[in-house]
């Protein structure tokens, strides 16, 4: 459902084993209607790993959302800040969201390109603070 072609797709594994991939056109398989994100957003709460790859399959990151960690390449990221403790029961919401700057030629407002970010990450409260890490690729 896009306007612009997809560089990454998301595949969400699910605690029970299960997965879902996004498909390149960003259609929902299950859902009446809307995107491919649709199809899961009943299951935010169940997801384990959230994983962004591109079409030839030669780059991959991912979040865990049992532990809060990141892997790009298979390689784990540290992102967390380590002053911020966080309880090994802490259940991590995914965030997801793709980001679109589109560049105009003025005057005519021709539209002449766009970038896209796809951002990656985790949302928790502790002690009643809101704590988010995130990671971005283009």
């Amino acid at each position: 459902m896009s306007s612009y072609n997809l560089k990454y797709v998301f595949k969400a594994n699910f605690l029970d084993g299960t997965t879902y991939s996004q498909n390149w056109e960003d259609e929902p398989v299950i859902a009446d209607h809307g995107s491919s994100f649709t199809d899961i957003v009943d299951r935010l709460d169940q997801i384990e790993t959230f994983e962004l790859y591109d079409v030839f399959g030669d780059f991959k990151c991912s979040v865990n959302l049992t532990n809060g960690t990141f892997q790009v390449q298979d390689t784990p990221l540290a992102v967390k800040n380590p002053k911020i403790k966080i309880p090994p029961e802490t259940q991590f919401k995914l965030i997801y969201f793709r980001q679109v700057s589109i560049m105009f030629n003025l005057p005519n407002n021709e539209e002449v390109g766009h970038n896209v970010q796809y951002n990656i990450g985790w949302q928790v409260t502790v002690d009643g603070e809101n704590i988010q890490q995130t990671i971005a690729i283009e």
